[in-house]
């Protein structure tokens, strides 16, 4: 043969070795497996009956007692050796088990034994009956009730005179509270003087105003005419008093001194034509007497001219003068003051007779409030029943001692406040408080029982007939109950106490658990959970659907059947499932 046909001839019989040796360890395998297989098997029947004799023994011992059953099955399985065969592995109970090349076998684990629950701490659900009931406290309320409040206009000062007993029975006219007269009476005499002093202060103000309207025109009308003619004088005198009175003083200063010149000349000439005679008789000296004594006037006269007319010049024309310029500028200011005032002044005059016509309506409206008020003073009850004193609200009297103490004769009686009560016996209703987290379970027309103090082991029929739109108080609504009360009833009235009771929910099966067995996922609170035991006696977390919650009761609507067993405290579960 040549080279190549002995490398062919080598290379097939090395194949075939090899062959053979595969198929060896594979025959080897599977031996091993179902002799592993079989171990398994003795090992789980070892360990349950070891079980059933040993229930109280530890998990520990358990563990140990198993891996000892499967001991020898496993190390026959061990004996044979193949150099070619993989390496053999040990499984978790201490035998060496092969580890074939394709899918390992899965070692098989011991189930655990359940852990031991005291039953103390178990449940069983069941259905049965579930309701909620809601108990409220309450008052009978009066449905028809008169409040007597003193509401008076003007008057303040109300004194009890006498005043009916609290729990009186009344009649409809019936006086309840008589108030002293004495001090109302002098108001009302004061206030009708008041209003005639606004009277007549009103029909001078409209006399005023009317003068003004009437006589301030012609005023500004004289102002301004007066004005303009003490300006044409001021210009007249200027222009032609002045110059002239100048000229007319100098004019009869110059007579004088002719008046001088002339008889000094006609002196002269008589002296002249007696001397010339040279004999003077008795006449002439007469005449000549007379004519010296008339130069000598003359004389007097010319100094008494000249003296004037100095004054004239000096004192009496400066001084018009300056009276003429002072009475130009008083009347331009005279005028522009009255051009500014007068009409202002009719603006006052109307403003008077505004505040005149308020005043006197004001005091009139005080006057008729006062004359109302007086009918206060004697208070009349406006409808048949029974007198509370102090004001009632949903069946609670609001501090009737304070009340009566108002009403002792000679005490104050308090305004704008209730001071009693007419209240009628029949009908009644209860109002209750509902706290905010009860209002949810109460709707108008439900109808539940009251229980009365004053009728015990006796219960009523009674409904809800209307709930508070908003808190009466915070956290508080309030709701009014009809109860149905038999004429027969004694000692049922306005402010008694009653306890009605509701049932809002009722289902007669249904499956309830301890509300402490129930636990809220911590992410999402809408999702509930309960620890629940499997048919093997594990503890598993159990999803749950819940419904209403009554007392330390709530529903289960999803998630259990009746006969489950769970844990009756939800915190408890981790530690058994830790087991």
């Amino acid at each position: 043969m040549g080279f190549d046909t002995k490398r062919l001839v080598s290379r097939e019989v090395r194949w075939s070795r090899v062959g053979l040796g595969v198929l060896v360890i594979e025959l080897l395998l599977w031996t091993g497996f179902s002799l592993v297989a079989r171990a398994e098997t003795v090992s789980e029947q070892g360990a349950t009956g070891w079980m059933d004799q040993q229930d109280s023994a530890g998990a520990g011992s358990q563990a140990q007692e198993s891996s000892s059953v499967q001991e020898q099955p496993v190390q026959q399985v061990a004996k044979p050796e193949q150099p070619s065969a993989a390496p053999p592995t040990t499984n978790t109970h201490g035998a060496a088990t092969p580890q074939p090349p394709s899918s390992p076998a899965q070692e098989a684990k011991p189930t655990p034994a359940p852990p031991q629950i005291p039953a103390g701490e178990l449940h069983e659900v069941r259905a049965e009956l579930f309701k909620i009931e809601v108990t409220l406290s309450g008052k009978f309320h009066p449905e028809q009730a008169a409040e007597i409040i003193l509401q008076p206009k003007n008057w303040t000062t109300f004194r009890v005179k006498k005043a009916v007993e609290h729990g009186s029975t009344v009649k409809k006219g019936d006086v309840l509270i008589e108030f002293e007269r004495e001090r109302y009476e002098e108001a009302l005499v004061d206030q009708r003087r008041r209003v005639e002093s606004a009277t007549i202060a009103l029909k001078r103000a409209e006399e005023e105003l009317r003068f003004a309207q009437s006589v301030n025109p012609l005023d500004l009308q004289l102002a301004r005419r007066n004005k303009q003619m003490i300006d044409e004088d001021w210009d007249y005198y200027q222009k032609v008093d002045r110059p002239f009175a100048e000229k007319f003083a100098k004019f009869i200063a110059e007579i004088a001194k002719w008046y001088l010149e002339y008889e000094q000349e006609e002196l002269r000439q008589l002296e002249k034509m007696y001397q010339a005679d040279e004999l003077t008789d008795e006449t002439e000296e007469i005449i000549l007497r007379r004519q010296r004594n008339s130069v000598r006037m003359a004389e007097m006269d010319l100094e008494l001219a000249e003296k004037r007319f100095g004054e004239t010049m000096k004192f009496t024309i400066p001084r018009r003068t300056e009276s003429q310029e002072l009475s130009h500028k008083r009347a331009e200011h005279t005028l522009r003051y009255l051009e500014a005032t007068l009409p202002l002044t009719v603006r006052d005059a109307e403003l008077s007779f505004e505040q005149a016509k308020v005043t006197l309506e004001r005091e009139q409206k005080r006057l008729k409030e006062l004359e109302t008020d007086g009918e206060l003073l004697e208070i009349r009850s406006p409808m048949e029943g029974i007198v509370y004193y102090g004001r009632i609200q949903r069946g609670s009297w609001s501090a009737p001692s304070t009340a009566s103490e108002r009403l002792v004769p000679g005490s104050s009686a308090d305004t704008n406040k209730v001071l009693m009560t007419i209240v009628q016996p029949r009908p009644l209703s209860v109002w209750v408080d509902v706290p905010e987290n009860r209002l949810a379970r109460l709707r108008v027309g439900l109808s539940g029982t009251a229980q009365l103090p004053v009728l015990p082991g006796t219960y009523l029929p009674a409904k809800v007939a209307e709930l508070s739109p908003v808190p009466v108080r915070e956290g508080t609504f309030a709701a009014r109950i009809e109860v149905q009360i038999p004429e027969e009833a004694r000692g049922v009235v306005p402010g008694g106490s009653c306890e009605v009771r509701f049932v809002p929910y009722l289902k007669q099966r249904t499956l309830v658990v301890p509300s402490s067995a129930v636990g809220t996922d911590e992410l999402d609170p809408a999702k509930k959970f309960v620890y629940r035991l499997d048919a093997a006696g594990r503890v598993v977390r159990q999803p749950v659907t819940v419904g209403e919650q009554s007392g330390n009761l709530v529903e289960i609507l999803d998630g259990l059947v009746a006969g489950d067993r769970i844990l009756r405290n939800y915190s408890a579960g981790e530690r058994y499932l830790d087991k």
